[in-house]
């Protein structure tokens, strides 16, 4: 079922605003995870956690002072269904996809396919009887593939206009497709029960035409990612199992290097179950997996390096050879983290807090500025600057008195969308209203409620449309949550904690 989405304009710089507590302070190495729900739900129309990496200071809306900050904020999602794969084109067309449910005997079913179109996620496809998806790839804008299934494979091409279903040679279910170009590419999975002796993967050719199998063997193995390189050089992860009939079965890792003409097998450092791979080139690779392993190719050996986590990694995306992420969460030995997001900097991985709870299966990177993560319960993650989080559109300009003047006809949705950063490593009181007046000063509308939120960045909102009669340039303002010396605020601040509070002040036309 496709639902037509309205889309709003955001045309409209962004403005951030950091206050500090006092003059000089040291800011608490601290955690900030939190599951936590917010308080009197039913005065917010907009709400969701995010969490700020840091934040850039602007001294009364000057250019920052410092480089622009970047944080994992959790995004509105149009389904809560679970999301296995994200593909984005560009900044603003980008495709997720996933699966609705599970039958009794634990086997995926139902797909979702989500689109972005640069502002907001809307919920292309969704079918429960339909086989679930595992991997989405773009290529272009008018050409991408998703591919699945439960008991063979499926496969799907985008055209520009419509997925449309391609033929399968109907071996089993598929976890990954990567292209070189639109006439070369590859798929592969597998699925089964090592006990039972029904371990069994697939290796699926594009030729431009059609879909073959592969004619070497991979009895016993399943493979979870592959990532090509080049038309010779390319690879694939997963596990491999061997039960004798006695317990305990037996498992291992699985890496597979393409040449070009064959497929051939690399030894793997670890024992572990690998979900990922993505490779930079031939001398520079990543692949990540159960336990938290992450292994590391250096042109000739794969080999094991730190990992500061226990739990599995589903997902991995480099960006260049000192800049590049994992996600996962879950898994054995992982029963207190279900999400994780790790980074690398050139030198080491290191945990970075995850806004939300839910397990995290895919990430992609479109720049060291942007990205993109989905997960479980329709969870979608964006990595952005906190300046691209606060935004006004419609006809509006912002006075650096902290008020906003915007331009408005009758009738027009506005929507509010107050963000607040809270960095005093406890629970916190919110007190907060704000009010829109016409071209007369005549009251238009208003809000106010007090919450206590957890450590961490906040988002509340409200939606009004403009009264008949209206139009014009409309003033808003705003009190509560008092700190420092503005006192012509949209918002202004008032904090109970031991350091500070940063507000972000975006206004969004629907």
């Amino acid at each position: 079922m496709r639902r037509e989405v309205a889309l709003y304009s955001i045309f409209s710089a962004g403005l951030l605003i950091c206050v500090w507590w006092a003059t000089a302070f040291a800011r608490a190495d601290q955690s900030r995870e939190s599951a936590a729900t917010v308080r009197n739900p039913e005065r917010v129309t907009v709400h969701h956690q995010l969490i700020a990496a840091g934040q850039a200071s602007r001294e009364n809306g000057a250019s920052p002072t410092a480089p622009l900050t970047y944080t994992w904020a959790a995004v509105e999602s149009p389904v809560d269904y679970a999301l296995t794969s994200v593909d984005m084109i560009s900044t603003t067309d980008g495709w997720a996809v996933g699966y609705w449910d599970r039958y009794p005997n634990g086997d995926r079913r139902g797909e979702t396919i989500l689109r972005w179109d640069g502002i907001e996620w809307h919920e292309w496809y969704s079918w429960s009887d339909d086989p679930p998806l595992f991997s989405v790839e773009m290529g272009a804008s008018d050409d991408g593939w998703t591919v699945g299934g439960v008991y063979g494979s499926k496969f799907s091409r985008w055209d520009g206009n419509d997925w449309n279903s391609v033929s399968s040679p109907n071996y089993g279910p598929l976890r990954s497709v990567a292209m070189v170009s639109d006439t070369d590419g590859w798929a592969v999975g597998g699925d089964g029960i090592c006990e039972a002796g029904g371990i069994a993967g697939t290796i699926l050719r594009w030729d431009g035409d059609s879909w073959n199998l592969w004619s070497g063997s991979i009895s016993r193995r399943v493979l979870y990612d592959v990532d090509l390189i080049s038309a010779s050089d390319g690879w694939a992860v997963g596990y491999y199992c061997y039960f004798s009939g006695t317990p305990p079965a037996s498992y291992n890792s699985v890496i597979m290097r393409w040449n070009g003409s064959n497929w051939s097998y690399v030894d793997a450092p670890t024992y572990q179950t690998l979900y990922a791979v993505d490779v930079l080139s031939n001398t520079s690779g990543w692949a990540v997996g159960t336990g938290g392993v992450i292994l590391y190719w250096n042109g000739s050996t794969w080999d094991e390096v730190s990992s500061p986590t226990t739990c599995s990694l589903r997902s991995v995306s480099m960006i260049s050879a000192s800049d590049g992420w994992a996600v996962g969460g879950g898994g054995y030995g992982c029963s207190t983290r279900p999400s994780i997001i790790l980074h690398w900097n050139g030198s080491s991985w290191s945990e970075v807090p995850s806004p939300v709870s839910e397990t995290l299966n895919s990430i992609t990177m479109l720049s060291a500025e942007e990205g993109w993560v989905v997960g479980e319960e329709g969870t979608i993650l964006h990595y952005t600057s906190l300046d691209k989080l606060v935004r006004v559109t419609g006809a509006a300009t912002a006075d650096y008195d902290w008020n906003w003047k915007s331009e408005f006809n009758p009738r027009d949705p506005i929507r509010y969308i107050i963000i607040v950063a809270n960095e005093t490593g406890s629970d916190a009181e919110v007190e907060l209203t704000y009010a829109a007046k016409g071209p007369n000063d005549e009251p238009v509308f208003s809000n106010q409620y007090t919450d206590t939120i957890p450590p961490g960045v906040w988002q509340w909102g409200d939606d009004w449309t403009v009264p008949d009669g209206m139009g014009g340039t409309h003033t808003f303002t705003g009190s509560g949550l008092y700190l420092g010396t503005v006192s012509q605020s949209l918002i202004t601040y008032t904090v109970t904690g031991s350091t500070h509070y940063a507000i972000y002040l975006p206004l969004a036309m629907k």
